[in-house]
């Protein structure tokens, strides 16, 4: 069975590229490998917007095909209302490097599992999420951190109602520049986060404020 799909691949390894593209050609509309090189995020975005409907994307993309990580493409993407996946076999090794891009970024796959039937099912999770239908695991709800520690550009916080006794790393560039100078042990604010996420790395965290 075919879904009414054209699938842009970013993938810097062409292998890789054109095994995804093969796999994928029979089960949707169309397929195109992204060649690069991208000098910004906003070129490739504006692409595959302009002709095709979801998307694939690795995160570690080397600097002659794009100046940019694939976690940042593909929450350009999820912003544009167009569904796209993180292929990634980087996804626990870069969790600091995904977790600023992780709410838009319903899914998050390991290339051995990126088969066509997964791919579908993820990009129809990103459209459910564009209606505002969230699984449990990605429901946003409003909550409450408590700075626990803050070395160099990390900050250690925990999240009440998660799990109390986990850490949770964070970094100084999530929060906005006037919470910034407050942090430090015992610092607490409010943020939107998916108390739902059943592991540390799926966690996101995003609209940090001093009130609810």
């Amino acid at each position: 069975m075919q879904v009414d799909f054209s699938v842009a691949v970013v993938e810097d390894n062409e292998d890789r590229r054109d095994t995804l593209c093969d796999e994928l050609e029979p089960a949707v509309r169309s397929v195109q490998g992204m060649q690069g090189p991208f000098a910004d995020v906003d070129s490739l975005v504006s692409e595959i917007c302009t002709s095709m409907s979801a998307a694939t994307c690795d995160h570690h993309l080397i600097s002659n095909y794009a100046e940019f990580n694939g976690a940042e493409a593909v929450s350009r993407l999820y912003e544009n209302h167009l569904p796209a996946v993180l292929v990634t076999s980087y996804e626990q090794a870069s969790v600091l490097e995904i977790r600023p891009y992780r709410r838009n970024i319903p899914v998050v796959m390991g290339f051995s599992d990126a088969n066509p039937d997964a791919l579908i099912a993820a990009w129809s999770i990103c459209e459910e999420e564009y209606q505002g239908r969230f699984m449990p695991t990605r429901k946003p709800w409003r909550a409450m951190i408590r700075v626990d520690d803050v070395k160099d550009d990390d900050v250690f916080v925990f999240l009440p109602g998660w799990d109390s006794d986990e850490v949770i790393r964070l970094t100084k560039r999530m929060f906005p520049d006037d919470l910034q100078t407050y942090l430090q042990p015992d610092f607490r604010c409010y943020t939107t986060v998916n108390k739902g996420a059943e592991s540390n790395h799926d966690l996101y965290f995003c609209d940090f404020s001093l009130s609810r």
